[in-house]
């Protein structure tokens, strides 16, 4: 249960067992610790580790350093790891950081997040600076939200939304601002840390940033409190990011109950906006659970609000059966939605299996109508500079999970 709770919650408990203990001199940490790592489970570490840490002071880091470094040979890492470096980092942040800069890459890794988050819970600006001068790209990718996730445990949610806003829109940003509405939502509940996003200022420091944090709140209430969720997006309708806002709520509810999701956005008023969120939602589900998304459509006696998706089931029915997913798209009344998803289903038939596809689309007599949108989109494909083996992933490959966002 220890484990489930987190290294903080850990040490809450660490500190009230490690208050009755006598601080060990190096050696006798080196023992206590090596023997603790050696101990099988995580959670017997933890238990074994966590007042053992907290009755260490700063002049026997070093020697509970050395007995990790011992174990990095077998691949020990994970919570035991984590709990050092907390302490290590809570104690002298700068020699914590000396320290895991000798590391294996891999233990690093797993070790720098530890370090700046509990870094930005005494010090922030200090951390920033540190975690600025490390150049690789990957430190820094998994180290920062760790580092603003200490931060939101002790700064108000409007010092970090000022300081988020100042960077550059890019993954590193998202994942900060991901970061303090979770945290608000965990303090606050979904609908007040939606509605604190809501209230902040109009003013020129927080520009669009304020648009696209909404559109993050709502993306990730949705996936616990749709409700709270629709009811923002539902507010905001007719704002510039009101459709933004519709398509967060899709294609995250989607992820946790496609079924309700997909008859919410079904219920939508049929414009452009409702009609791309059911493309987006409905890809995402059927790259998460395609057999579930199958089935689901496959329940559906009535298409009318399913247009915009008929041609992405079909590609997905393609990977199990091609020619029954052909068939059903040449049962779909509207001639253009009909063309488009046979084409498709085709193409996925082609991409997996060119000999059977192409000798049974000749026999129906498809083969030549396939020619000639295949010629059309390779012409569009010249003009955007795409090679051949890019057209043919784009047209006809697999979904991935990234083109679902």
């Amino acid at each position: 249960m220890a484990v489930l709770l987190g290294c903080g919650a850990i040490f809450l408990l660490g500190e009230w067992i490690a208050s009755r203990t006598s601080e060990p001199s190096p050696e006798e940490a080196r023992q206590q610790v090596r023997a603790a790592l050696a101990t099988p489970g995580g959670l017997a570490q933890a238990e074994l580790l966590t007042p053992l840490l907290l009755s260490v002071g700063p002049g026997g880091m070093a020697a509970v350093a050395d007995v990790y470094e011992e174990s990095f040979a077998d691949g020990r890492g994970g919570v035991a790891l984590e709990l050092f470096v907390e302490r290590f980092a809570a104690l002298d942040p700068l020699d914590a950081g000396d320290r895991i800069a000798g590391w294996p890459r891999d233990r690093r890794l797993e070790a720098y997040p530890a370090l700046f988050r509990t870094w930005a819970r005494t010090d922030p600006g200090a951390a920033l600076a540190a975690l600025d001068e490390i150049a690789d790209a990957e430190t820094r990718s998994v180290s920062f939200p760790a580092l603003v996730e200490g931060w939101a445990d002790v700064a108000s949610p409007e010092v970090l939304w000022r300081y988020l806003a100042r960077l550059e829109q890019d993954i590193d940003r998202e994942r900060g601002c991901q970061v303090v509405v979770r945290s608000r939502m965990l303090r606050v509940g979904a609908e007040t840390a939606l509605r604190e996003i809501e209230d902040l200022p109009e003013e020129p420091a927080l520009g669009r940033f304020k648009q696209n944090l909404l559109r993050t709140g709502v993306g990730l209430v949705a996936r616990s409190q749709p409700d709270a969720a629709i009811a923002i997006a539902e507010a905001h309708r007719d704002d510039p990011s009101g459709d933004a806002l519709i398509r967060r709520v899709a294609v995250n509810w989607v992820t946790q109950d496609p079924a309700a999701a997909m008859a919410w956005i079904r219920t939508q008023p049929d414009t452009a906006v409702r009609r791309r969120a059911m493309r987006e939602a409905y890809r995402r589900w059927v790259v998460r659970d395609r057999l579930g998304a199958i089935a689901w459509m496959a329940e559906q006696r009535d298409l009318d609000g399913l247009e915009s998706i008929l041609d992405i089931h079909a590609s997905a029915l393609a990977r199990s059966d091609p020619r029954a997913a052909i068939e059903w798209a040449r049962g779909i009344e509207n001639p253009v939605l009909r063309r488009e998803a046979v084409f498709d289903a085709a193409a996925v038939w082609h991409y997996e299996d060119p000999e059977a596809a192409e000798a049974w689309l000749g026999e129906a007599g498809l083969q030549d109508a396939i020619d000639q949108r295949e010629r059309r989109r390779r012409v569009r494909a010249q003009a955007l500079g795409l090679d051949a083996e890019s057209r043919s992933e784009a047209d006809s490959g697999p979904v991935s999970d990234a083109a679902a966002d």
